[in-house]
């Protein structure tokens, strides 16, 4: 054709076209195969993205954070998804065990009240007025003693001092027609 241009024609067919600079149409283009791009982007413009049309599903930004779900739709990988952070405006629930990277060492500063961490030893913190906290219904066991009605027929009171409080109580079998037990009191 000599460089010459192709004006206002009707159907062109062939078997092969190759542009040295860009294709342009005011239309949709339908191909029958992949797209594929060597060397380039995908690019959209005005909202719109990648979409199938089978399924309804795709991707697409309306602003210049986040991007989108088509019509919702829920992603799925048998992989990972990674980021800086995750958020979810409702329930967050897992399949498996939610592991926490992170060591955090109580009484020391913490970025948000009801944020969750853990110890080195794995006890569970959680941060309350800026400050990492244990557990308050975790109860330490530092010392231990055993105390209880042990020969039967014994009817003193028998309690943990003031301080310590019943980590166990139990059955130890019978003496002088009597149940024995033993409570377990510990601080």
């Amino acid at each position: 054709m000599g460089g010459n241009n192709l004006n206002s024609t009707g159907v062109v067919n062939g078997r092969y076209g190759n542009f040295d600079v860009s294709v342009v149409s005011n239309g949709p283009v339908t191909a029958g195969g992949d797209i594929r791009s060597t060397g380039g982007w995908i690019i959209s413009r005005h909202g719109r993205g990648w979409m199938d049309e089978s399924h309804g599903g795709g991707f697409y930004m309306t602003d210049n954070e986040w991007i989108r779900s088509l019509n919702n739709k829920s992603i799925y990988t048998g992989g990972q998804l990674k980021g800086g952070s995750l958020r979810s405006d409702s329930d967050l629930s897992a399949g498996g065990v939610l592991k926490l990277d992170q060591t955090s060492y109580a009484g020391t500063w913490c970025p948000q009240n009801g944020a969750i961490s853990h110890d080195s030893s794995g006890g569970i913190l959680s941060c309350q007025s800026g400050r990492w906290q244990k557990d308050p219904a975790v109860l330490e066991q530092q010392e231990c003693f055993e105390t209880g009605n042990h020969n039967g027929r014994d009817f003193q009171e028998h309690r943990c001092p003031t301080g310590w409080y019943t980590a166990g109580l139990r059955f130890s079998g019978h003496r002088r027609g009597e149940s024995t037990y033993m409570i377990t009191c510990c601080h």
